[in-house]
């Protein structure tokens, strides 16, 4: 008996460092899209996955991945073709890295509820799933957009975001309509973001030149789609639409919480220590 368990424990044990070699090439991949595997690391390579891909994609089918981080992937490079082009239009010869790095916070206007950082569950997904609803709602209507390249961006990220609404509405259900604790958890995440998303649905004087001059819109013209979106969503999930405990603005005129500070420190700390670092 006690040789059948020496045995299975170092075979576990094998298993576990197989899948930490597979973390360190995947995560190679991420840091350095061109890089592959030759020779004797090639080899490796092969072996790795080849053990390590069946018991994962077992363990996929019976837990879904939660795959924030190909979201912020999606978003990362949206976000970074709207900033060179943001660049060009100013004229003030600032690239991208300079606009992302380089403001202060309040040049930010960005909606308060997208600085809120990843935490507890139910919290992530509703905050995940309250800025997809609308984003989906706002990249269809960019698609029409005057803007070249605000349309050519829109037609692509309208692909991803539908995945990504898909993805955070089928959690919020799965949770809601779970256990006892995970539907108490997914109410909570949503009464704690919801005073955040009366922002998204506010006009400004730079939204109303934006609508008529036809390259954007008007926050408030998606408010209806996005609240349909939400209320079919809570009933499958089994939740209530929060009551409004307040409202909490002011990001998209530069006014944030205290968050945003910590964010912009970790994000810009190697850029401005270093200016003009280049990858």
């Amino acid at each position: 008996m006690a040789l059948i368990a020496s045995i299975a424990y170092l075979v576990v044990m094998a298993f576990m460092v197989t899948l930490f070699i597979r973390l360190v090439f995947d995560w190679i991949q991420v840091f350095s899209r061109d890089w592959r595997p030759r020779g004797l690391m090639l080899l490796i390579a092969e072996a790795v996955y080849t053990v390590t891909d069946p018991p994962l994609k077992l363990l996929r089918k019976v837990i879904p991945p939660l795959r924030i981080g190909n979201i912020a992937l999606d978003i990362l490079g949206s976000g970074r073709t709207l900033l060179q082009h943001a660049g060009r239009i100013e004229g003030l010869d600032r690239s991208e890295d300079d606009l992302a790095f380089g403001r202060t916070e309040r040049e930010f206007t960005n909606l308060l509820l997208v600085e809120h950082p990843n935490g507890d569950f139910g919290l992530t997904m509703a905050r995940q799933f309250l800025f997809d609803a609308y984003q989906d709602l706002l990249w269809n209507h960019l698609i029409d957009s005057s803007d070249e390249t605000l349309s050519g961006v829109a037609e692509k990220a309208v692909k991803e975001t539908r995945y990504h609404l898909r993805h955070s509405r089928s959690w919020v259900i799965r949770l809601g309509d779970g256990t006892d604790e995970s539907h108490r958890r997914m109410q909570h995440g949503l009464d704690s973001m919801w005073r955040f998303t009366h922002e998204m649905f506010q006009d400004d004087e730079i939204d109303r030149v934006a609508d008529e001059q036809g390259f954007g819109c008007l926050p408030s013209s998606l408010e209806p789609g996005w609240r349909e979106t939400i209320e079919a969503t809570l009933r499958e999930a089994t939740l209530q639409v929060p009551a409004d405990p307040g409202v909490q603005i002011g990001g998209r005129s530069g006014r944030h919480t205290e968050v945003m500070g910590y964010l912009l420190a970790e994000m810009q700390s190697m850029y401005r220590t270093y200016p003009g670092t280049a990858w």
